[in-house]
């Protein structure tokens, strides 16, 4: 019968010294970071926010790495320059899985990455100095809808090789557009897009032709003043008016109407008009003081062919001319209808025509 060995504590404290320094003095130094680390990538990836498309990005530190391919559902997509000088680019249009591949120069895939896209819309509006740019993302798209107002119409696309389905649309006038994705029996594919539009100036609604108005009424001096802009008109007194001028009032031949409406025109010391040719001048009164050199009257230098009744003249003339006449300087032709007779007081012809 073999006797087992008994050892105690110390005995068992200096074998397991011995134990952990043969074990020392046998295996490498090593790095326990690194013994467990996995092996680090050699390509990275960085994939961009983005509404039409979503950049991505690949950079490798890895020497060997000569280029990049894309791939989708086993299906190579695109192909890259990928070296430590300059990175590939690629422009994902579609959601989906996509494998990055790099390889060397032989062809040999040196490493393979996932990359995930999300967010793309199914149907991108894109609006540009022309109109809208359509891009839609799904397959058996045969045709773009638009609807506004209920009326619906189909926009023909094109397809691209990259997958994209494009198509244009010039809106007509502010409001929302309903774009939708269809196959070629009109089911909807994926989901619609609702575009608002509100640059487009709106048409400015015709204005009424303005019509010339047939009279114009007068409530001032500056208003007396300006039936010289327009001789030929029919104006209408709305109020005794006093002038301050010392100039004729109406310095251009009248061939209009003047309506008094039993309203004063006082403070004239010139006649109120230059001349009047064919022209009515009636139910109005004039006070005037005029000193003049020249021959004068009250309501104009000269006239012919002119209707003057119902017109007041309270004037205080004194003579410095050849001639005076206290309506009108001189007559040819003119139609007076005489209401009363003038009289005179102190210097002053008060009458009526």
């Amino acid at each position: 019968m073999k006797k087992r060995l008994q050892f105690g504590k110390l005995e068992k404290l200096v074998i397991l010294v011995m134990v952990v320094t043969l074990a020392v003095s046998i295996l490498p130094q090593l790095d326990v970071q690194q013994l467990f680390a996995e092996d680090p990538a050699i390509v990275t990836l960085e994939l961009e926010e983005g509404k039409k498309t979503r950049p991505l990005s690949a950079q490798t530190s890895d020497a060997k790495v000569v280029e990049a391919v894309l791939m989708k559902d086993g299906a190579e997509l695109e192909r890259r320059i990928l070296n430590v000088n300059t990175p590939a680019q690629f422009d994902i249009v579609q959601n989906g899985t996509y494998v990055i591949r790099s390889i060397d120069i032989q062809g040999t895939v040196l490493e393979e990455q996932e990359q995930v896209v999300e967010g793309l819309d199914d149907l991108y509006v894109e609006k540009a100095e022309s109109g809208l740019l359509l891009y839609g993302r799904l397959a058996d798209t045969d045709h773009i809808s638009v609807t506004h107002k209920e009326k619906k119409e189909s926009l023909a696309v094109e397809a691209q090789p990259n997958g994209i389905y494009e198509s244009t649309y010039i809106p007509k006038e502010n409001g929302s557009y309903v774009f939708q994705s269809e196959a070629a029996d009109g089911t909807a594919l994926g989901t619609a897009v609702t575009y608002e539009e509100t640059g487009i100036a709106e048409p400015q609604p015709k204005q009424p032709e303005q019509k010339e108005a047939t009279e114009l009424h007068i409530t001032d001096e500056q208003g007396l003043k300006d039936i010289a802009k327009a001789p030929d008109k029919t104006y209408i007194l709305d109020r005794d008016i006093t002038v301050s001028t010392a100039e004729i009032i109406i310095n251009k031949e009248f061939s209009g109407t003047l309506e008094g409406n039993g309203h004063v025109i006082a403070g004239l010391k010139q006649p109120l008009f230059a001349s009047l040719n064919k022209a009515t001048i009636q139910d109005l009164t004039l006070r005037s003081e005029i000193d003049n050199e020249q021959d004068s009257a009250a309501l104009a230098g000269k006239a012919k062919q002119t209707r003057i009744s119902g017109v007041g003249i309270l004037a205080t003339i004194r003579k410095q001319g050849e001639r005076i006449r206290y309506a009108v300087g001189q007559r040819r032709d003119e139609h007076h209808e005489q209401l009363c007779e003038w009289e005179d007081h102190r210097g002053s012809r008060s009458f009526r025509f």
